[in-house]
Parts: structure tokens; sequence; C-alpha cells
């Protein structure tokens, strides 16, 4: 069994031939990368405890499941959209892994901070975009998945 580090715990969710499932708790931990408060906005502290609560929802078993069931149950009626969706939740992982490295290599003018804060919050956008991707083609998911990615939705938001 595989499981999805929460953040703090480890959250048991199998993913053994659970293709979205796989690509969202990928997704998520591409995610906690960018959710750090950089030096200059300290009073992001203050909503630590909040997006430790919303990734620990968005990566708790009845989500997880939820997305999947979902997904696997609706495949056949719209497998472009469905299967468009899970290469994008797949795509981004990669993407902040290559961004990540990038802005860690380049040599530039910009100062370090710069370079941090603009590719993050560049990259917290599109996971935005990608979390409103998952929650507009999974329009009508039950309302503990769908509330979860609307909160996560206004986390990335909130840090952007």
């Amino acid at each position: 069994m595989a499981t999805a580090q929460g953040t703090g715990t480890y959250i048991n969710v199998s993913l053994q031939n659970n293709p979205m499932g796989e690509a969202w708790v990928n997704f998520i931990n591409s995610l906690k990368i960018l959710l750090v408060p950089l030096p200059d906005e300290r009073g992001m502290d203050q909503y630590l405890p909040f997006r430790d609560e919303v990734l620990k929802h968005v990566l708790s078993p009845t989500f997880v499941e939820q997305l999947e069931f979902y997904w696997a149950s609706h495949l056949n009626d719209n497998n472009d959209a469905f299967s468009l969706l899970l290469m994008e939740l797949k795509a981004f992982p990669l993407a902040v892994e290559v961004e990540a490295a990038q802005a860690a290599n380049a040599a530039t003018e910009v100062t370090e901070e710069k370079k941090k804060k603009s590719w993050i919050k560049r990259w917290l956008g599109r996971g935005s975009t990608v979390t409103g991707s998952v929650k507009d083609i999974m329009n009508d998911l039950p309302g503990f998945a769908k509330n979860g990615l609307t909160i996560l939705k206004e986390l990335l938001d909130l840090f952007k």
C-alpha cells in the first residue's frame, strides 16, 4: 500500500490501481513546496494553521476516495475530458520540479528572494487553475470533496 504524506502525519490512501488518486496526491505534495510564506510576507504566517488543515482535508482518505470514485464512474461518459484532466494533474508536479530547479540555477541580477517569489506566485496561480479544472469537470462531486476543492483554491489564491 502506498501512502500519501500529509502535513506532519501519514494519511493512508491506497494508490495502487488508482490513477486519479495518485495524480491528486502528487499534485498536492507539489503544492506544499509553494505554500510557504516568504520573509517579506510574515502576515501569511497567520494562515499556516489554515494551510495545514486544508492540506489534511484534501489528502484525507475520504476526499481522495471520493475523487477517485467519481473519476472512475464517469470516465466512460466523458473519456476525453477526464483523460485530459488526469494529464493536467500529472504534469503539474513535474513542471514545478523543473521550475524549482531552473530558479535555483538561474544566474541573473535579480535577488534570490525575488526569483523565488516570482516563480512560486506564478505556480500558485497555475495550481489554482488546475484545482478549478478538477472542480469544473467533476462538478457534482459529493460535498466533502467539492468543498475541499473550494477551500484549496482559496488557499492557493491567498498565498498567491
